[in-house]
């Protein structure tokens, strides 16, 4: 990921405030981002290790990977950083 935006962080703050696995479409209700968007996303947080996903019926699930390599942790520390940039309230997502 070179360039962490906005509509990353909500994603990523979404599915990790999550109770357990989500869905783009529980993301796209917390966040208000279109699906179509939330899927570049997360495809992309997953091919960097940063959420795993699980295929199943009707779509895949979503959630922060607890064994995150160390390439993985240095991205997500810099999602975290523009959170507190973007100023996103933590109520948000």
């Amino acid at each position: 990921m070179k360039q962490v935006t906005r509509h990353v962080c909500l994603v990523y703050r979404a599915i990790r405030n999550g109770k357990s696995w989500s869905t783009v479409g529980d993301v796209a209700k917390k966040t208000t981002l279109n699906p179509r968007t939330i899927r570049g996303i997360v495809k992309d947080l997953a091919e960097e290790g940063i959420l795993e996903h699980q295929p199943v019926h009707g779509g895949f699930r979503y959630r922060i990977n607890p064994t995150m390599d160390s390439d993985a942790q240095l991205q997500a520390g810099r999602i975290h950083a523009a959170e507190k940039m973007f100023a996103i309230p933590l109520e948000a997502a």
